[in-house]
């Protein structure tokens, strides 16, 4: 296996795309149960798979520039 040049930059992880329902709070500074209601009113869209309710990262910044910009939440 031939060593990496000390010259070449690692490679990045790859972007997270979806984000459980605790990690989605905690970027957006929320409770769990707050971002369950802005689900549950369709403010915020939520992926889920097998039962399990991920959060689409573009969704969350979405949902950032609404608030900027006064739009209802």
């Amino acid at each position: 296996m031939p060593s990496e040049s000390p010259w070449t930059k690692p490679t990045p992880p790859p972007e997270q795309l979806l984000v459980s329902t605790r990690d989605a709070a905690r970027m957006l500074a929320l409770s769990d149960r707050t971002l369950w209601t802005l689900r549950q009113r369709g403010t915020l869209r939520a992926v889920i798979i097998g039962g399990a309710v991920r959060y689409d990262v573009a969704d969350l910044r979405d949902f950032i520039d609404r608030a900027k910009t006064g739009g209802a939440l």
